[in-house]
């Protein structure tokens, strides 16, 4: 995460992206920052996969 504030705070203005997996949806640490430096920068990429009680996995709607 500090390098992707890092990468925020000096406009980076590349391709990034941001993997993350979890459980559930509400295990996804940083969820909440991730998607405000995700509308900060616009070349910030973020799937988020996560695995639910009944073992199926997706991507996160």
């Amino acid at each position: 995460m500090s390098v992707l504030r890092d990468l925020t705070d000096r406009s980076y203005e590349h391709r990034v992206h941001l993997i993350c997996a979890a459980n559930s949806p509400q295990d996804l640490i940083f969820r909440e920052e991730i998607a405000y430096l995700a509308r900060r920068i616009q070349m910030l990429r973020s799937p988020r996969s996560c695995r639910r009680r009944m073992g199926r996995t997706g991507r996160v709607r």
